[in-house]
């Protein structure tokens, strides 16, 4: 990659591209380009600020309920019947 490509994506890059690279630097070193377009992004982009966070309370609550249980299938017989109605009603409303 030229000089003036890695210049124009780091003064370019999207909230799709910034939410994919949160994503991928979970699992992954990112390059010096990728991080700084990330880090630029980040300052400016209030969403993709929340959408990191979101990512890093989700990794973290899976990790969690991973190593908690030794079968995955025990967590889900540890919801309420109330709590999994609940939680159905809120995806279907965020689902429209």
């Amino acid at each position: 990659m030229n000089q003036w490509a890695r210049l124009k994506r780091i003064l370019a890059l999207s909230c799709e591209e910034a939410a994919e690279l949160s994503s991928r630097r979970m699992d992954e070193p990112l390059s010096w380009t990728d991080k700084l377009a990330w880090s630029g992004h980040l300052l400016v982009c209030r969403s993709c600020r929340r959408f990191r966070r979101q990512l890093a309370f989700l990794r973290e609550a899976a990790g969690r309920v991973a190593s908690s249980v030794d079968d995955p299938a025990e967590a889900a017989d540890r919801l309420s019947d109330e709590r999994r109605i609940r939680i159905t009603q809120a995806i279907r409303d965020a689902s429209g």
